[in-house]
């Protein structure tokens, strides 16, 4: 099974705060691949029924 790991970069979210310029500040990692992106949307539940905060 693959990990899949969700990381905001909260500093990108400052940055497109105060400029014009939108800048990717979602990164997810996948096995070895990385993808970048402005949203994220999340399909389904937790493994283990967990919660999502």
């Amino acid at each position: 099974m693959v990990t899949t790991y969700i990381h905001v970069n909260r500093n990108e979210i400052r940055q497109n705060n105060k400029g014009v310029e939108k800048v990717l500040l979602i990164r997810v990692k996948r096995g070895n691949s990385d993808r970048y992106g402005l949203e994220v949307e999340i399909a389904g539940q937790a493994p283990g029924g967990g919660s999502t905060r």
